[in-house]
């Protein structure tokens, strides 16, 4: 996403740098005025400011105060800000009961620590943000001999060839142990590819195969790819808990998503 961001906006300097050359030139525009730095300060505003609006066809628009509303990662979901067509103006759908002297939170959505770091420059604490996740990428060997058969099971029972799942610190969706499963089972005879799908995901039966028990191997699976996407990490965890404390301490300097 960080690479998005600074593509954008290499691309609209791009487009803008002629221009303002040519303005200047003629006198329109003071030198100076709009630079990569400046269209670069204008970017950081947008991402950090900017609020959608869904009950206005998803409108974008910089809103007076409301960059004053910190992100609470616990809050209810459709804890937004929000066009109310019947007052004409942006309201705030809360989801408690505060007193007078309290701070009112928002939800700038269900982003990662890294996500909200990325667009509001903040993260919340450590631990504490549900919707931190390691997304999983898994799919069909292509070099598995049943390879046709298991993507063609896999469609039939509505489930894609290949899929994308995220792993989050409470848990992981009911989805991966399946369908680690079957991929990588290895049956002895085609037929029974068939049924071991059928008894996986129309009947949730993860059974022994051939004395392989399957769920056993899934969840070796699983843990061996946390564990290598784990020390191919460049810092470590305590590295990590000590920046997002400090970025912690900052948290509440952005505006709703």
């Amino acid at each position: 996403k960080a690479e998005d961001i600074i593509r954008a906006a290499d691309a609209s300097w791009l487009e803008l740098e002629p221009v303002v050359r040519q303005a200047e030139g003629l006198g329109s525009l003071p030198r100076g005025v709009i630079t990569r730095a400046s269209l670069n300060w204008a970017f950081g505003i947008l991402l950090s400011r900017l609020v959608r609006l869904p009950g206005r066809s998803g409108t974008q628009a910089l809103i007076p105060w409301a960059d004053f509303l910190n992100h609470d990662a616990q809050a209810a979901e459709g804890t937004h800000l929000d066009w109310d067509a019947e007052s004409g103006s942006v309201v705030l759908v809360a989801d408690r009961d505060y007193t007078p002297g309290q701070q009112v939170y928002a939800s700038y959505g269900p982003k990662s620590s890294g996500e909200l770091l990325l667009s509001y420059g903040f993260c919340p604490p450590p631990a504490t943000n549900p919707h931190n996740a390691y997304h999983l990428q898994l799919g069909v060997d292509t070099a598995d001999p049943l390879a046709d058969l298991k993507k063609q099971l896999l469609v039939k029972y509505g489930l894609s060839s290949s899929m994308e799942v995220p792993l989050r610190i409470d848990g992981y969706p009911s989805v991966l142990v399946p369908y680690l499963a079957f991929v990588l089972a290895k049956p002895q005879v085609v037929s029974e590819t068939a049924e071991l799908a059928e008894l996986i995901f129309g009947s949730g039966q993860i059974p022994v195969l051939d004395g392989v028990d399957l769920e056993l191997e899934a969840l070796r699976e699983l843990s061996r790819r946390c564990t290598a996407q784990l020390k191919a990490y460049r810092t470590s965890m305590e590295a990590d808990r000590a920046a997002a404390a400090g970025a912690g301490a900052g948290a509440g300097a952005g505006a709703g998503a």
